[in-house]
Parts: C-alpha cells; structure tokens; sequence
C-alpha cells in the first residue's frame, strides 16, 4: 500500500493556521480602532474641562482685580434718558430720510 510521508502533512495544517492568524490579526485591529475612539473622546473631555477650567479661572480672577460684581442698577435708572425719536422727512419722488432725536434727561423731581 501507498503511505503518504510525514512532511505532506504539515503544509495541511498551514492554511487553518493562517486562518487563526488573520483572524487574531482582525480581532487586534478592531480592538485598536476601539481603543483609538476612545482616547479620542477623552482628549475631547479633556480639553472642554480644561477650556471651562481656564474660564473659570478668568472670571475668578477678573472678580479679583475689580471687586466683587457689582449689582446691576435697577431697570428705570439705567434708563434715564428718553428713548431716541426718529423724524420721517418723506419726498415726492419716493425718498425718505430719517433723523433721531435724543431726549433730554428726566429729572427726578418730576
């Protein structure tokens, strides 16, 4: 009878190898890309920490160098000069033109 010798054996078991290999091969890849969308959104939380840290840090010392904040004056002090007025001056062939007037300040007497 014919018998086969040892070495045709090996090269049989080389594509199921390879199989395994590019497998392994595949399975590395996706767990890099993984690991590489991962690093990416932590540098991404890293760097909006550390902008609202460094804000953070400004307004601090903004408050630092001015004092505390001031309270905002209350709504009709802040306004105490009338509103602008405009004047309309229409012309006959379709022009217009506007001038603003500016009230004088409100006493507080009346």
């Amino acid at each position: 009878m014919f018998s086969l010798p040892n070495t045709f054996v090996g090269p049989l078991t080389l594509p199921s190898r390879k199989l395994g290999t590019s497998n392994q091969l595949r399975d590395t890849n996706a767990v890099t890309e993984q690991l590489h969308t991962q690093l990416y959104d932590l540098r991404s939380k890293l760097y909006s920490v550390e902008r609202e840290r460094d804000l953070s840090q400004l307004r601090v010392e903004m408050m630092q160098m001015h004092g505390s904040a001031p309270n905002p004056a209350p709504r009709h002090a802040r306004h105490r000069h009338k509103p602008k007025q405009p004047s309309y001056t229409y012309y006959p062939d379709g022009g217009q033109s506007v001038i603003w007037h500016f009230g004088h300040p409100i006493s507080g007497t009346s």
